[in-house]
């Protein structure tokens, strides 16, 4: 969907709406982009929400403060139709594919935010990952401290992989006693599955074997946990780096659009500055013939002084 780009003043744009999904700004990534606003370059236009009467800003943060920094009194904005909780949701998002990188303190600010409201709150965990850009698994820890919604027991299942064979593996005891447990197996029947053709025709495991390893692997359930914490807590999901990396290409596509434009105010300064340089070689160029002449006309100047003395001597 195309959506309009237009010029609008700052003093029009909302930012007090809860739709800042990070923790805290990056003050030295405000004062760089100032710095190139103030050089003239055109930064990527912000996002805002429009609901007929406010400017409701979703993503952008930083160039909305650098352009104040700045001194600026306009902004380029991408401007959406919708309310302040469209920009709410877009901006719990917004920030996992392009812009600063988020912490981890982002991300679990983005999904509580979620996770806190009487509407999203109802949502699967698949779903909320997608929309906040975090993995299932991120979520799942988070909504833990939270009440169940009625939505959420379906989150219990979830498809693993050992040796070749595929899974649906009951999360929902991870971490509990037997008793507690009540005796509900914690693994159903695998799949049919088969190991890939590399490893030769009708190469399969034996299923009691695997479904052992998925019930003492459910049994052992806390340090599971622990593990997965470690994963989202220290590393990225595949799915941020994915982000990321589109994120980095189109930063980039952007970036030579930029340049290859015949109008661009960055080009055409390093152009103006290219020619100055050009002209000031060429005065000292000349500076530089002028010098000679000068010592030339000074030296001539010293010998005939030297001459009028001989004759001034003889006479």
């Amino acid at each position: 969907m195309i959506h309009e780009i237009d010029t609008i003043p700052l003093d029009a744009v909302r930012i007090n709406g809860g739709t800042q999904s990070r923790v805290e700004l990056n003050q030295v990534t405000i004062a760089e982009y100032a710095e190139a606003i103030r050089a003239a370059v055109d930064l990527p236009p912000v996002v805002t929400f429009f609901d007929g009467v406010t400017f409701w800003l979703a993503d952008g943060f930083h160039r909305y403060n650098a352009h104040r920094d700045a001194g600026a009194m306009e902004i380029a904005a991408e401007i959406r139709t919708g309310t302040q909780r469209d920009a709410i949701l877009f901006s719990v998002g917004a920030n996992a594919s392009h812009g600063l990188r988020r912490t981890n303190e982002d991300k679990r600010r983005a999904v509580e935010t979620l996770l806190n409201d009487p509407e999203w709150r109802t949502w699967t965990q698949a779903r909320i990952a997608e929309t906040c850009g975090v993995s299932r698994e991120f979520v799942s820890r988070l909504s833990s401290a939270q009440e169940p919604s009625c939505d959420r027991s379906q989150d219990t299942v979830r498809v693993v992989e050992r040796n070749g064979k595929t899974y649906e593996q009951n999360t929902a005891n991870i971490g509990k006693s037997k008793s507690e447990q009540g005796g509900a197996e914690t693994a159903t029947k695998p799949a049919e599955t088969r190991m890939d053709d590399h490893f030769g025709p009708g190469a399969e495991h034996d299923v009691s074997a695997q479904s052992g390893q998925v019930s003492n692997a459910a049994a052992a359930g806390p340090v599971q946990e622990v593990g997965s914490e470690l994963v989202d807590d220290f590393g990225p999901s595949p799915e941020e780096i994915a982000a990321a990396v589109r994120a980095e290409a189109e930063q980039l596509e952007y970036i030579k659009n930029l340049l290859a434009s015949d109008d661009d105010p960055l080009a055409l300064a390093l152009a103006d500055l290219k020619q100055k340089g050009l002209d000031i070689s060429a005065l000292r160029s000349q500076n530089a013939g002028h010098q000679n002449t000068i010592n030339d006309q000074i030296r001539m100047i010293k010998s005939l002084r030297s001459k009028l003395a001989k004759l001034e001597r003889t006479v």
